[in-house]
């Protein structure tokens, strides 16, 4: 019996994943295949103990499935029971992160991303914590925890770094930067009805932080949404982060998918 649970547990995990890449890749939310799945879940549960350690991955994968349909309240209380079911407090933290900036949520994505205790951490999950700071505008933290981590700028690092570096010669915090990409992610929120998947971020000494949410929508609602980002950062901030950092949309093709971190994978 006990392995039919965890044959179970595997084959959700592995369904999740294929909705995640699914969603990456076109940027539509299968609703309907979402909440079969979730479904799914709650007859596993139903059938565990209260103190089987299967638990916790379960509600680990229906946590990203309520994410995927934009519930960040539903999602991040299965986060929460996740943790009080086993599963590791770093693992629900940087999950939890992920799956808020999904919702668009990034002031809850933050708050998650700063509760990890990064004393304790090896090397490779310091540079996991790095990698969700970045993708949450937090260039100067995500650089900081890469050279504390003994790592050399390459790749996707190298615009972190670049970033970083452009907000230390002007004078810009972490703050100052994410207040500004807060407000965006909740403006594409709002007028493209799709979770936050994806994004393009470009950054060089001499020519700032272009910064890009991919949507999927018409050329119509692109350049709405991209008149009312300018409008909601112009009312609201006007200062020398304004001076480096460009906000905007860009199409959803079938290349374009760049996704806004990835999805934290537990074992238990």
């Amino acid at each position: 019996m006990q392995g039919k649970p965890r044959l179970a547990v595997n084959e959700i995990s592995s369904e999740r994943m294929v909705l995640w890449h699914s969603l990456a890749g076109t940027h539509v939310v299968d609703e309907f295949s979402v909440r079969r799945l979730i479904n799914k879940i709650d007859s596993v549960l139903s059938s565990l103990s209260y103190g089987d350690k299967k638990r916790a991955l379960l509600l680990h994968e229906q946590a990203y499935l309520h994410a995927y349909l934009m519930k960040p309240n539903a999602s991040i209380g299965f986060f929460s029971e996740a943790e009080a079911a086993g599963l590791p407090s770093f693992a629900k933290h940087l999950a939890a992160a992920h799956a808020m900036a999904i919702c668009g949520e990034l002031e809850m994505a933050r708050s998650e991303n700063l509760s990890v205790i990064i004393d304790k951490l090896s090397a490779d999950d310091v540079v996991v914590v790095a990698d969700s700071s970045a993708h949450l505008g937090l260039y100067k933290r995500a650089k900081d925890l890469y050279v504390l981590a003994g790592k050399t700028p390459e790749g996707f690092m190298c615009r972190a770094f670049e970033a970083a570096d452009i907000m230390d010669d002007s004078g810009v915090s972490d703050e100052d930067i994410f207040d500004r990409l807060s407000l965006a992610t909740a403006v594409v929120k709002r007028l493209s009805g799709h979770p936050n998947i994806a994004y393009d971020m470009f950054a060089l000494r001499g020519e700032g932080i272009l910064y890009r949410f991919v949507v999927r929508a018409s050329i119509e609602t692109l350049v709405e949404i991209d008149a009312a980002i300018d409008e909601a950062l112009s009312l609201s901030f006007d200062a020398q982060a304004d001076r480096i950092l460009s906000i905007g949309v860009m199409p959803h093709t079938d290349d374009s998918a760049k996704p806004f971190g990835r999805p934290y994978n537990v074992s238990m």
